[in-house]
């Protein structure tokens, strides 16, 4: 067991170390020429994906009379990834409205009741270089729309193409990502390079050397993924001593609509967090 333990410190201490230097450097905000925010994010959802946003073309509308918003949740994704986040009001809300500095347009979530607390989730492009997209969020109540709520969202850039599982958790916790390609072969930390092609370029937490990356992404390149069937699976490698992590997977296959799940585990790995299959996917 120990000698398990010092391989997989060694090498995820050694793949966040190729990070840091491939790309994972100090970000920077997006410039103000990025245009569309739907450039940047592809979708806004709120109520597991069955209410999603419109994107609204022009200036973004502002209020100060409305809820006031309060955000918490992940605060790194990486590119064809995505975030999920608590938006919780001081009132009730009808409308939720999210836009990004240095963008135009914005996405308008309206809500089926009124609510004071929606778990939304922000899908983004695989398009998007390594930075910082600074997200605003807003509420409109019965009273209107209420002020901005400006939250700060590392976007970490990695590897995509023909396949593309990501995850992204809260938490100093050790959350792994595991896929069976169709041939069988595991792609984990423990076998980071497939023979198909596949390949696990980010590993966060290993071991609980924690690197507050707390984002992991396997992917085969354009053109280089076999055809058939993939199984994803969420593994809770170790809880770290956190009581909590709540955490986003995005599958994405070339020409297909992203999979999004969300979940969370609960107190200590182990026994009580069983590894999650988030499903099988065909390409």
């Amino acid at each position: 067991m120990f000698a398990s333990r010092f391989r997989r410190f060694g090498a995820g201490l050694a793949l966040s170390a190729i990070a840091l230097l491939a790309g994972c450097d100090k970000p920077e905000p997006l410039a103000s020429t990025t245009g569309s925010i739907s450039d940047l994010v592809t979708n806004v959802s709120v109520r597991g994906g069955t209410v999603p946003g419109v994107l609204e073309l022009g200036t973004v509308p502002t209020g100060t009379l409305g809820p006031t918003a309060t955000v918490a949740g992940i605060t790194a994704a990486v590119n064809g990834g995505s975030a999920a986040m608590d938006v919780t009001g001081s009132d009730t809300y009808t409308r939720l409205l999210v836009s990004a500095v240095g963008t135009d347009d914005y996405y308008s979530v309206p809500l089926p009741t009124a609510s004071a607390l929606e778990n939304v989730v922000i899908s983004l492009s695989p398009d998007v270089n390594g930075s910082q997209l600074r997200l605003r969020y807003a509420l409109e109540g019965a009273s209107g729309i209420g002020p901005y709520f400006e939250q700060t969202l590392r976007i970490i850039r990695a590897g995509n193409g023909d396949f593309q599982a990501s995850v992204a958790w809260t938490g100093a916790s050790d959350v792994d990502l595991h896929v069976f390609d169709p041939n069988g072969e595991h792609v984990y930390y423990g076998n980071r390079n497939a023979t198909t092609g596949g390949r696990l370029d980010i590993d966060s937490n290993a071991a609980c050397t924690i690197d507050n990356t707390n984002v992991e992404n396997i992917f085969w390149p354009l053109n280089g993924a076999p055809a058939g069937q993939y199984r994803v699976e969420l593994h809770y490698y170790d809880d770290c001593g956190v009581p909590r992590s709540d955490w986003v997977v995005t599958v994405l296959l070339r020409g297909q609509a992203p999979a999004i799940t969300t979940g969370s585990f609960v107190g200590a790995a182990g026994v009580a967090n069983p590894a999650v299959v988030i499903g099988n996917f065909t390409y």
